[in-house]
């Protein structure tokens, strides 16, 4: 096998690991509409913060069968030179690279989705139902993090070179 067929057997592995992160946000899904429909005009309101949030296992479901159809067009994208061949140990780096890069943007979007859905949420509910600064810290804190998550990911799938570089400097012999 070359280096694209480990890359794209190593999409689609991703892909099944999203498909399986997406049962539990769907099951989560149900309560979340129930509890809505409990508030009446209020609940209303709030309903696209909360929408917001649950949008991460529709996420994971298209990222899922995107990554198990569709490996070729995800490894010209994260190839866009088609390098093929992984022989040298730096380019061997670079493949396992991609693949944490994957792992990172599939394990960090359903972090953002949902800080970014409590940040709106805090925004709408009235102050005296508000847990504080601190509940508005970590939400920051939880949204800055996992969106440097995702940025880290998509880098490590689009190039990653420099990380490469920077794991081999100082060795003489990169095969």
């Amino acid at each position: 096998m070359i280096g694209k067929d480990y890359f794209i057997l190593g999409g689609k592995l991703f892909g099944v690991y999203c498909l399986v992160l997406a049962v539990p946000g769907l099951l989560s899904i149900v309560p979340a509409i129930i509890q809505i429909n409990r508030q009446g005009a209020y609940g209303h309101g709030i309903f696209p913060m909360l929408a917001l949030g649950q949008i991460g296992p529709l996420i994971y479901i298209v990222a899922g069968i995107y990554l198990l159809t569709r490996g070729e067009g995800f490894y010209r994208f994260s190839y866009p030179e088609g390098n093929g061949d992984i022989n040298a140990t730096e380019e061997k780096l670079l493949l396992y690279l991609k693949m944490l890069g994957i792992y990172l943007v599939v394990n960090y979007i359903a972090d953002f989705l949902t800080a970014l859905s409590g940040i709106g949420f805090a925004m709408v509910v009235p102050v005296y139902m508000g847990e504080g600064i601190e509940k508005w810290f970590m939400l920051f804190t939880n949204l800055i993090s996992s969106l440097w998550g995702i940025l880290v990911g998509i880098y490590l799938i689009r190039d990653g070179r420099y990380v490469a570089k920077l794991a081999f400097k100082g060795l003489g012999d990169k095969s």
